[in-house]
């Protein structure tokens, strides 16, 4: 069985799956990040409140912007910002493996 068909609708189905996939990992690292920040490092509830601000703050800062921004480009170049997106946010357990993971790393990756 195709997960994806071939032919005109083939487009579509690509980035269909490809926003469910990024959606989906934006829901997982919502919940995962904090959770992470509360468990691992035993953040302090004002650090808590300084990393819920800085999962917000790209969209307070440039969604207007990068909204009139996405418009203008192809969306596969969008797709692309999101692999990048994924690859940050990768990082946390690879740092986490390392002994590197620190509030700090939190706040980047979020």
């Amino acid at each position: 069985m195709r997960l994806l068909r071939s032919g005109p609708g083939a487009a579509f189905d690509r980035l269909w799956l490809a926003h469910l996939v990024s959606a989906g990992g934006s829901q997982v690292t919502y919940l995962a990040v904090p959770l992470t920040a509360a468990l691992v490092l035993g953040a302090s509830p004002a650090q808590m409140g300084v990393l819920g601000a800085a999962e917000q703050l790209p969209f307070v800062v440039v969604s207007l912007w990068a909204g009139v921004w996405a418009d203008r480009l192809p969306r596969r170049a969008l797709l692309i910002a999101d692999v990048g997106r994924a690859l940050l946010v990768a990082s946390v357990p690879a740092a986490a493996a390392l002994g590197l993971l620190s509030i700090g790393w939190l706040y980047g990756a979020s």
